[in-house]
Order: C-alpha cells, then sequence, then structure tokens
C-alpha cells in the first residue's frame, strides 16, 4: 500500500513538472495573456483533466511558475552565501548571485516582471527573501534600524526589482555584473554602512566566483 502511494506520488509530481514546464515555454514564446489551457495540455501531452486535477486554471499554473523560480533564486543565493564571508560581503553576493539567475532567465523574467504584473505574485517572492534579507542585515552590522527593519527591506528589494524590469524589457542594456555592482554600491550606502564596508562588498565580486550551480535548469524553449 505504501509502496502504490509513493508510485501516485512520484507520478503527480512528474505530471505537474510536465505542466509546469509546457506553461512555462508558452509563456515566454507567446506570452501570457494569449496562452490557453489546451495548449499547455497538448505541449505537456497530458489530459485536460489531469491539468484542471493539478491547476484549476491559468492563474494557478503562473503560481507555480513564481513559486519555482521564487525557490530556485532562494537556493543559489543561499549556496553562493553560505561560502561568503560574513558582513557586506554576504550582502553583496546575495545580490549578485539574485541579479544573475534572474537575467540568465530574461524572458520568463519579462512575463512575471512585466507582462503579468500580479501584486500578489510579487508579494510571494518577496516573502523569500525578506527574512534572508533580514539576517544578512545582522550579518552586515546594520542592527540600529529595527524599527524600520521592514521598510529598508522593502526599499532594498523595490530597487533591485525596479532595474531588473528596466533591463528585461531593454530600456537599459547592461550585464548581470555591471547592474550587480552598481546595487551593492546603491544599496550598502542607502545603508548607512562605511565606505570601507561598501568597497569589501564590492572586493568580494572580485575575489569569489559565488557557489557552483545547483542543478537548478528548465528546459530550453
Amino acid at each position: 500500500m505504501a509502496h502504490r502511494a509513493t508510485e501516485r506520488r512520484q507520478r503527480n509530481e512528474v505530471a505537474r513538472s510536465r505542466l509546469l514546464d509546457a506553461a512555462r515555454q508558452l509563456f515566454m514564446r507567446q506570452g501570457y495573456a494569449v496562452t490557453t489551457m489546451a495548449q499547455v495540455v497538448q505541449r505537456a501531452r497530458t489530459s485536460i483533466g489531469n491539468c484542471y486535477f493539478h491547476f484549476p486554471n491559468k492563474e494557478a499554473l503562473l503560481r507555480g511558475i513564481v513559486e519555482d523560480f521564487a525557490q530556485r533564486i532562494a537556493r543559489e543565493i543561499d549556496a553562493a552565501t553560505a561560502i561568503a564571508p560574513g558582513g557586506p560581503a554576504q550582502l553583496a553576493i546575495a545580490l549578485a548571485r539574485g541579479v544573475e539567475i534572474v537575467l540568465e532567465q530574461k524572458e520568463l523574467a519579462r512575463v512575471l516582471l512585466v507582462e503579468t504584473r500580479q501584486p500578489e505574485l510579487r508579494s510571494l517572492v518577496l516573502e523569500y527573501f525578506a527574512a534572508r534579507l533580514t539576517d544578512l542585515l545582522d550579518e552586515a552590522g546594520v542592527t540600529n534600524l529595527s524599527a524600520e527593519r521592514r521598510w529598508i527591506v522593502l526599499a532594498y528589494e523595490g530597487s533591485i526589482f525596479q532595474l531588473l524590469e528596466a533591463v528585461v524589457t531593454g530600456e537599459l542594456q547592461e550585464d548581470a555584473r555591471t547592474l550587480a555592482r552598481f546595487l551593492i554600491r546603491w544599496n550598502l550606502q542607502a545603508l548607512g554602512l562605511t565606505p570601507e564596508a561598501v568597497g569589501q562588498g564590492l572586493a568580494a565580486l572580485d575575489t569569489t566566483s559565488g557557489a557552483e550551480d545547483t542543478g537548478d535548469a528548465w528546459p530550453a524553449t
């Protein structure tokens, strides 16, 4: 009985993954608005009943993609900061790795950040990073602003999202490293860190390549 339950759970996980992969590829290729559930079913080579068992509508598919994307970025950031020295270096490495992963998936980021523009999905992404950022702020010595901590987190993340949107839409033509270095300088200075601390953060990008890739990847379109 337990063996059958395990097999059923594995089949469900595979089916869910195939549906998300199909939806992700279609959203990137032709856009979220024009993609239909029937197209997702056809690309995933499954049945409409199986699709609706896992995802009752297109919005649920989008939410699943956002959750997967946010979790992947979080894993990559955790892996990168685990081998970085504490303090400003960790803040810098976390920011740089997050920017790098998003721009590696520029078309997907465009769909999620620009095309859909659903506030609840952005909030979902931010939830993954708020706790991590708070810990990193403590490590960096930003401990005297506890009453404004939520504002700091929102402002820090807001600056990142705004610039990423500009890059994925083509408004800015910058590579991930250039963008990350600017954001590190801007945010660490805004946090009131000393020039020496800001320099430590920037130097961390020159002395480490971050963690090895965790192996997360999505099929090509």
